[in-house]
Order: C-alpha cells, then structure tokens, then sequence
C-alpha cells in the first residue's frame, strides 16, 4: 500500500471489462480494481497480482482497502470533463503520529503512434 504512493506508475495501461479493471505498467500488472467479489476475480483475473473490490460513486470508481496494519487508504479514479485525462486521487487515513495524506496524480491519454 505505501509503495504506491512513495512510487506510483508513471505511465499507465487500463483495461476494463464489467467486472474488473486491470492497471498496468510497462506489461506489468499494477493491481486488478474488482466490481464484484474479489475472491472469484482473483482466482480469474491476473492471480498473482493485487486486488481491491471498488464501486462506483456517479461517474467516479472509488477502491478502498485496509492494511494489515490496520491503515485505511482509498483512491478515487475520474476522468476530466473532457475525457482526456485520468485523475487518480489518493487518500491515506490519519494512523497513530502520521498524519492523513492525500495525493493527486494525472494522466493524459495517450493514443499511441
């Protein structure tokens, strides 16, 4: 969970299904956000990877997850208003003497050559 936000993706390939969304990084899977139950997506869906369940809120897909440590952490995946980019934010509850950090990526969309 910290890693990625001490080294979130630079570049990022998502592919969605009805199910799932599946984040990836240089042909390496990142995490597989699931919109049902976790347990079957992993057993079918990139097994080896992370998985966290998600719903949608509106327009926006937020994921929320715990640590084993008990931190809460959830992230919210919306598209600008004109579609072009990928706004991630993150948002890690406060723990003990740490305070509650926030982070906003943005990725443009890319077509390709």
């Amino acid at each position: 969970m910290m890693r990625s936000l001490a080294r979130p993706p630079l570049t990022m390939l998502v592919e969605q299904t009805d199910s799932t969304v599946v984040l990836s990084e240089r042909g390496q899977t990142i995490e597989v956000i699931t919109l049902g139950d976790v347990a079957t997506a992993a057993a079918a869906v990139e097994p080896e990877s992370p998985h966290v369940q998600a719903k949608w809120r509106g327009t926006d897909l937020v994921a929320e997850r715990t640590s084993d440590r008990g931190g809460k952490m959830s992230q919210t995946f919306e598209l600008s208003k004109d579609a072009k980019q990928l706004i991630v934010i993150t948002h890690r509850d406060s723990r003990g003497d740490r305070p509650a950090i926030d982070l906003k990526r943005v990725y443009d969309h890319y077509e390709g050559d």
